[in-house]
């Protein structure tokens, strides 16, 4: 069997860390796998980046342009954005390879345009990492809002969401995938429940086959390491609550300005002298204060090992996000035998059973955020929440198991 997974990135990170680890599992398990990608960043001969200086620069263009474009339609939406709109040829390059199946996943950043996916001459395996393939232009439709989502209605003129104005460049995006993709047999993989019932309702997905495959991790890799030593690496009191945050601050769907809510609403209540806040992902030149907790930035962080150390130091995972598919980083974390609070939005209810496992609290309430922070922190059975957390990472998201599933959907779209 030879498989071509097809990423923007070989990265760590989301999407892309999705895309590697499903890589190297399916390796390990023999299948003669490849992946093609955009951007490089790893030193592995089977993953194929051969950009001229030419094609980067065309790359570079159709990026800003793209950018350039999404900015005529105003929105109050946070999440990126993409058009997919400029062709770069890949689906030829594609074509020329001695492949059985293409897997694709995040192909954003005009990777690929959306005709250029309708003339790829293999079997196609779409992996979503966000609902962008049918929607609009948007990778999530609005947060937090009451109204019928056009993803499952169409995209017409009556129904455009509250908060969009300027050209409707996501009508104009979303009846070009009707357009290419309405006779493209393209078989569907979500991460998430969440996901998978989005990718039902959807106009343009509902008649595809949609499968249910987890995000793999190597659980050898993640894994608990000793607290004392990376906290005085860290500058970490081996005797402080350390709460971890990993995301972009600045991200308004990072709902770091929820976190910051939440902890203030504790302070009011509840002893912080003894609690540290560590801030992963955001630039360290970032200021922020919250009264009573002192917070120390780490800045960018993309190698696993220094990842696993940097879970491992904390006591609780918080993830205060508006929205997730299946967020890597509370399985991570739980993988490391740190239980995680997290609101109850997208695939996280996926990951974490509330109070048994972590905590769910009540979507976009920062007091409930509050009241999931100081009951894990103060939990008479914490050591066992810990071990309950890792224990359904091992037997939901192992890497080799999550590998196994993606050759059984393969081997069957294959010999149909």
């Amino acid at each position: 069997m030879r498989i071509l997974i097809v990423s923007e990135s070989d990265g760590n990170n989301g999407g892309y860390a999705a895309a590697i680890r499903l890589y190297d599992g399916l390796r390990k398990q023999g299948v003669h796998a490849k992946m093609l990608v955009q951007n490089k960043t790893t030193h592995d001969s089977n993953i194929i980046c051969t950009p001229s200086l030419i094609k980067k620069i065309y790359t570079f263009l159709r990026i800003k342009l793209s950018y350039r474009l999404v900015k005529l339609e105003k929105t109050n939406n946070p999440i990126l954005h993409s058009l997919n709109l400029f062709p770069s040829g890949l689906h030829k390059e594609i074509n020329r390879m001695n492949v059985d199946l293409v897997n694709l996943h995040w192909i954003n950043r005009e990777m690929i345009s959306i005709k250029e996916i309708s003339k790829i001459n293999k079997p196609i395996v779409w992996t979503l990492h966000d609902s962008w393939a049918f929607c609009g232009t948007e990778h999530h439709p609005p947060i937090n809002t009451n109204v019928n989502h056009r993803y499952e209605y169409g995209y017409y003129k009556n129904n455009r969401y509250f908060g969009y104005c300027g050209f409707d460049l996501s009508r104009a995006v979303w009846f070009l995938k009707r357009k290419y993709w309405k006779n493209k047999s393209i078989n569907i993989v979500t991460p998430s429940k969440w996901l998978y019932e989005c990718a039902s309702k959807s106009i343009l997905f509902k008649n595809n086959k949609i499968y249910r495959i987890s995000n793999g991790l190597d659980t050898d890799q993640f894994q608990r390491r000793k607290n004392s030593s990376i906290r005085k690496r860290l500058k970490i009191s081996p005797n402080k609550k350390l709460i971890l945050f990993i995301g972009d601050m600045q991200s308004q769907a990072k709902g770091f300005n929820l976190l910051k809510k939440a902890l203030s609403h504790l302070s009011d209540q509840y002893s912080l002298h003894d609690i540290e806040l560590l801030i992963v992902g955001s630039n360290k030149t970032d200021d922020i204060s919250i009264k009573g907790i002192r917070c120390q930035h780490y800045g960018f962080v993309d190698n696993n090992e220094l990842l696993a150390q940097i879970y491992s130091s904390a006591d609780v995972l918080v993830l205060p996000s508006l929205i997730e598919n299946l967020s890597y980083t509370l399985i991570e974390a739980n993988a490391c035998g740190i239980p995680a609070v997290a609101f109850n939005v997208g695939g996280n209810s996926q990951i974490i059973e509330h109070k048994i496992t972590g905590y769910l609290a009540r979507a976009y309430n920062h007091k409930d955020l509050a009241n999931g922070i100081k009951w894990v922190l103060n939990d008479p059975g914490y050591n066992k929440l810990c071990k309950k957390a890792r224990d359904k990472v091992i037997k939901e998201y192992g890497s080799i198991l999550v590998a196994k599933k993606y050759i059984k959907v393969y081997n069957q779209i294959i010999q149909e």
